[in-house]
């Protein structure tokens, strides 16, 4: 019976390795918000939004106007997991044609040239004001397991948190420049304290996926997020590609506009600013516009899947202890 547990607790172990890398952000990776708990407010949503606890719409003027195609309307634009208190908002479903590219541009002012259709969000518990939103009653794990979610992206972002920088921080312009090395298919930069103020990027590799680490506790703040050469600059240029990492963050505030997407499994989530970019967080508390731009980053480069031949070894250290426990037994 031992022999027999301790195959099944390595096997599993085994298992939880291989599973630890991941390439992009998941689930996730579908939605502009992603929030294991409530959201108390927004702005405009310009893709879907997933909502593990309670939705408090009020402010929400819409939702999934810029997401990307779904020929059958078979996909949520608002997933939440309990209650909606007030929703009178516009819920779409993004282009009706598949040959229109959503992401082309950034922000809102291109949603003119978009032909919307209606879409839908589901929900778990109960709904206060329906308004003129189409709102389904329904079982909200057959679309988000929130449960698991959590889990990974907490998994991910402590992960990704304990990467080695191999970019450089130069203190200049009141600010930071983000150095790369032109070389790394994954750029890291790691902030110890809350320095997030006047960020720039400079001599990153054109496929580059860039990781910005903050390890510091407690609350953390964005303060202008910009500007190396151009209009925006190179995080205009990555913004499909760069992750904020905050994994120990209890709060985050967004005082300005960010390009690329925040992970903050612990935060809650304050600011009027907008991200441009998948924003996961706790919950969110203010009237915060949240852009359409998926994150394409492979993050396999900073936490690599496991080679084959790592498997053959672990297979062959798994043989070998059970046969040694097999001989003790029958000795």
């Amino acid at each position: 019976m031992r022999f027999s547990h301790l195959a099944v607790a390595l096997a599993l172990s085994f298992t939880g390795y291989a599973q630890a890398a991941v390439i992009d952000l998941g689930i996730a990776n579908q939605y502009s918000g992603f929030f294991f708990g409530d959201v108390n407010g927004g702005n405009d949503v310009e893709g879907r939004l997933a909502v593990g606890g309670n939705l408090n719409a009020e402010s929400l003027k819409s939702i999934g106007f810029r997401a990307s195609y779904d020929a059958n309307n078979s996909t949520p634009s608002l997933v939440v997991g309990g209650n909606i208190v007030s929703a009178k908002i516009d819920v779409y479903n993004g282009s009706t044609s598949a040959s229109t590219d959503t992401n082309a541009t950034k922000g809102p002012a291109a949603a003119a040239d978009y032909q919307w259709k209606t879409g839908f969000g589901v929900y778990g518990g109960t709904v206060g004001q329906a308004g003129w939103a189409d709102l389904r009653q329904a079982d909200v794990n057959s679309y988000v397991d929130f449960n698991q979610a959590k889990q990974d992206l907490t998994a991910l972002s402590t992960q990704l948190s304990q990467s080695t920088a191999n970019g450089t921080l130069i203190a200049q312009n009141g600010g930071w420049t983000l150095q790369g090395d032109n070389t790394a298919s994954a750029q890291i930069f790691n902030f110890s304290d809350n320095q997030l103020k006047n960020l720039t990027l400079s001599n990153i590799h054109k496929d580059a996926t860039v990781i910005i680490n903050y390890t510091g506790n407690g609350a953390a703040s964005f303060n202008d997020v910009v500007i190396l050469g151009g209009q925006d600059g190179l995080f205009d240029t990555f913004r499909d590609r760069i992750l904020f990492n905050f994994a120990n963050a209890s709060s985050l505030t967004v005082g300005t506009e960010v390009f690329g997407s925040i992970l903050a499994p612990k935060a809650s989530v304050f600011g009027t600013a907008h991200v441009e970019g998948t924003l996961i967080a706790n919950s969110l508390n203010s009237n915060l516009e949240l852009g359409y731009e998926p994150f394409k980053g492979n993050l396999t480069a900073v936490a690599p899947v496991p080679e084959p031949e790592t498997y053959a070894l672990m297979g062959m250290g798994l043989m070998g202890l059970l046969a040694a426990r097999r001989r003790k037994r029958n000795a």
